[in-house]
């Protein structure tokens, strides 16, 4: 009888989890898979699955590990803490953000992100700000708020910003979301 595997197929994704939030994508291996398990590549080979498809795994949960950062209430707004999500996943998990735009799995990326993008809308659903706005405008704050946030998380993901903790990056959002809601010409008045 063949010895009985020790590694469930969740065992070697959490590992590929793990190089992939310590090293990269790029760094995703059955031989790093394996010496993160401890263990020979056996396991790996022998799971049912390629590799391929282990690395599909892992994008998915980067994905999964995203949404959970963007539904963690932060601030008083959801539409803030949306974004504040995404700024803060790729400021504190810089592999994982590379892997959800790595044009290695651009269609799999393209699909979680439209998955990523309508929970985010259907959360906004009953937000009061946006009640009286039609879906087409609903649809472009949205847009307008991911290129914002996108554009703060691939700076913060790759270069030092005179941005050092949450609460600064949560305060920046904030701010920056009045002055754009309310209109350049009423940047220098206060609420």
């Amino acid at each position: 009888m063949a010895p009985k595997n020790r590694f469930a197929l969740t065992d070697i994704v959490d590992a590929a989890l793990s190089v992939v939030r310590m090293s990269g994508l790029e760094n995703l291996t059955a031989r790093a898979v394996a010496n993160e398990m401890k263990s020979s590549t056996m396991p790996i080979y022998s799971c049912g699955r390629t590799m391929a498809e282990i690395e599909a795994d892992v994008v998915k949960r980067c994905w999964d590990i995203l949404a959970r950062y963007q539904r963690e209430p932060k601030t008083w707004d959801t539409y803030v803490d949306i974004g504040l999500g995404y700024v803060l996943f790729a400021k504190h998990e810089k592999h994982l953000f590379g892997c959800i735009h790595n044009p290695r799995h651009l269609e799999l990326n393209r699909k979680y992100a439209a998955e990523n993008f309508q929970l985010n809308l259907e959360r906004l659903k009953d937000y009061q700000p946006l009640a009286s706005v039609g879906d087409d405008l609903k649809l472009k704050i949205m847009i307008q708020g991911w290129i914002f946030c996108h554009g703060l998380a691939d700076l913060l993901s790759r270069t030092p910003v005179n941005l050092e903790t949450d609460e600064d990056i949560a305060a920046f959002i904030v701010e920056s979301n009045r002055i754009v809601h309310s209109g350049i010409k009423h940047v220098g008045e206060k609420n």
